[in-house]
């Protein structure tokens, strides 16, 4: 998944006209053959929501309109209906994946946070979307207080996540840590979990060899 239109844009002194974010997404997914691009995130302006509509109108006549995916948020209508009136199909939802975070960002228990996430996902999927799900300061919430990062996905498991993200938010681990806590992870749910930054990757390398790495996510370079 590539995050340059969404997460690139962060990078200070970077900004992107909408012709610009369409010519990208045109090479990510046409060119480069990019399985997955996130695009943007929801209820940032109307301007954003003009481009994103832009690029998913390209999208769906070329049939790549599944890998289009939206950043959202655990805000019940909001951002769903942002990304509804969009054109967007696939909302990446942020959930914090972290204790830490879950208390002194949200000021809430992870039961509330729960139950907030559901009926996100609920409205989510009774407007036709499919839903995946960060756990933001995953890498921290996995080494301060595992129990909460296992509860937050047993608890979510049956209301139709289709990914969990886990991302390396800070850049705390380093690849033998990784490997570690992934395999952990792996071998405690039966889910599909999607995971990000370079370390990460390295981390599943030692998990296969690479003939079944590439297979299994689509590359065709050697390491």
């Amino acid at each position: 998944m590539d995050t340059t239109l969404r997460d690139g844009e962060q990078t200070q002194g970077v900004s992107f006209s909408a012709n610009e974010k369409l010519s990208i997404a045109q090479a990510l997914l046409q060119s480069l053959k990019v399985n997955r691009i996130e695009v943007a995130s929801a209820c940032v302006s109307e301007g954003e929501k003009a481009a994103v509509s832009g690029i998913t109108a390209w999208a769906k006549q070329c049939g790549e309109l599944e890998k289009v995916e939206i950043l959202g948020f655990v805000d019940h209508q909001r951002s769903v209906d942002w990304i509804v009136e969009a054109g967007g199909t696939v909302l990446n939802l942020l959930a914090k994946g972290s204790e830490k975070h879950c208390r002194e960002q949200l000021g809430k228990t992870l039961a509330g946070h729960v139950d907030d996430i559901k009926k996100t996902v609920s409205y989510a999927k009774e407007s036709g979307l499919s839903v995946n799900m960060y756990l933001e300061d995953w890498s921290s919430g996995y080494v301060d207080s595992k129990d909460y990062v296992y509860d937050l996905i047993n608890e979510t498991q049956a209301i139709g996540i289709s990914h969990y993200l886990l991302p390396d938010t800070l850049g705390l681990m380093s690849p033998e840590e990784v490997f570690v806590s992934l395999k952990d992870m792996i071998d405690s749910f039966r889910t599909s979990f999607l995971i990000s930054t370079r370390t990460m990757i390295m981390g599943l390398q030692r998990l296969m060899p690479w003939p079944q790495f590439a297979r299994a996510f689509r590359l065709s370079t050697v390491p």
